[in-house]
């Protein structure tokens, strides 16, 4: 008897009907030893039990890695549905089993399945799971941030209503929209009603409105108790107006695409704007100055056109590849039309190492960037600080800096 192969599997698709079998339970059990015997004299890795629970799901169910990975070698169909339309990426995002996801999306697992009334997306798993690094992964293969469920909303509102601070603080980031709704309800009445102080923090950093009403015409703050900490919180915010630089940073991202990170760099270009230069015959805005910082480039094209098209980049420059601005999945720190693959997988990461490639490569500053990066140079990396030369827009700000420090 020979294994099956992998064929186009579709929703309602049962193949081999069969009670659960001693794949099943191999797999499910972590018996790797096992299932690699069962698979080599024939059995099915494809066969479903009730249900339509393929043997691959109830390993990712339980986050059997070695059982995935002989599963998916065998022919396993990476993107088979039970009868609530879930798919081996959904469990394996469910209980925060990152290197299983990474297997899945290796051997070609659909981000944004179809979804049913019984369903919900891998990302709205992932954000129920509570691990932050799965949530980060699906975002950067593009999952969708604004992906419906009936009974939550979206997955911004399912880490709310669940306490996965550091998965609101994923989504936050790479751009997830804080202020969408369902039924009214923002992710801001979940914090609320969870009690979650530091959410509640976060979500108004990034622009949540505190005044929402929901379909019962109440507040966020109406669903805490009076006195507690989440109402002591909202309570501040309503007496008190955002600062200019919580304003700046919530304008920020809501007119840039960028991921939070990128957001303050931003700023800090708007705060320190380029130098006029004797060989300029008009002034650089601060606009024009990020095209010289960094430029998305979308992975689906080529890269190799992008290089030979760019002009006007002499001094070295970051080149974002992704899927949008706020799924990026490789930096590039591009000299001479040559890309260098960074280290870094955050925009933060990145453009630290961008930094540092002017002082590797002994490379000028760009007149357009010299002011934010001399400030990085001598008030955050505090490299030759007396010899360097500060435009005065620089010097105030140091100054600032170090004396709220």
């Amino acid at each position: 008897m020979e294994v099956e192969t992998a064929r186009p599997y579709f929703f309602g698709d049962i193949g081999c009907w069969s009670e659960r079998t001693e794949v099943h339970k191999a797999a499910s059990e972590g018996h790797a030893a096992q299932l690699q015997q069962l698979i080599r004299n024939g059995a099915s890795v494809n066969i479903v039990a009730v249900d339509s629970i393929t043997p691959l799901h109830e390993a990712c169910e339980r986050g059997q890695t070695q059982c995935v990975r002989l599963l998916l070698d065998a022919g396993a169909h990476v993107d088979a549905r039970n009868t609530d339309g879930s798919t081996p990426l959904c469990e394996a995002c469910s209980i925060g089993s990152f290197d299983c996801v990474r297997m899945l999306l290796e051997h070609g697992a659909t981000v944004n399945p179809t979804l049913s009334s019984r369903t919900t997306s891998p990302l709205h798993e992932a954000c129920m799971g509570g691990n932050a690094e799965v949530v980060r992964i699906m975002i950067a293969k593009g999952a969708s941030l604004e992906a419906y469920d009936l009974y939550y909303g979206t997955p911004l509102h399912v880490a709310c209503a669940n306490q996965r601070t550091d998965c609101v603080k994923a989504l936050l980031n790479a751009g997830a929209k804080v202020n969408y709704a369902r039924l009214h309800k923002t992710a801001l009445h979940h914090a609320a009603k969870v009690k979650c102080v530091d959410m509640i923090e976060i979500l108004v950093e990034f622009g949540a409105n505190i005044y929402a009403k929901d379909k019962h015409s109440k507040k966020p703050i109406d669903y805490t108790q009076p006195g507690s900490a989440a109402a002591l919180c909202l309570e501040f915010y309503e007496n008190t107006p955002l600062s200019l630089q919580q304003l700046s940073r919530v304008a920020l991202r809501t007119m840039l695409e960028w991921d939070g990170d990128m957001a303050c760099f931003l700023l800090l270009l708007h705060i320190l704007p380029p130098q006029p230069s004797r060989k300029q015959t008009q002034k650089i805005s601060p606009a024009q100055a990020m095209d010289h910082l960094f430029v998305f480039h979308k992975s689906c094209r080529s890269l190799e056109d992008h290089l030979e098209n760019q002009e006007g980049h002499r001094q070295p420059y970051l080149l974002a590849s992704g899927t949008h601005k706020q799924a990026i999945s490789t930096y590039y720190i591009v000299m001479d039309k040559k890309p260098i693959p960074c280290l870094g997988t955050t925009s933060l990461a990145a453009l630290d190492e961008l930094f540092k490639v002017h002082f590797v490569f002994s490379v000028s500053y760009d007149n357009a960037l010299s002011n934010m990066y001399t400030f990085l140079q001598t008030t955050v990396n505090v490299i030759d600080v007396e010899t360097t030369k500060e435009s005065p827009k620089v010097k105030e700000l140091r100054a600032k800096f170090m004396n709220s420090s």
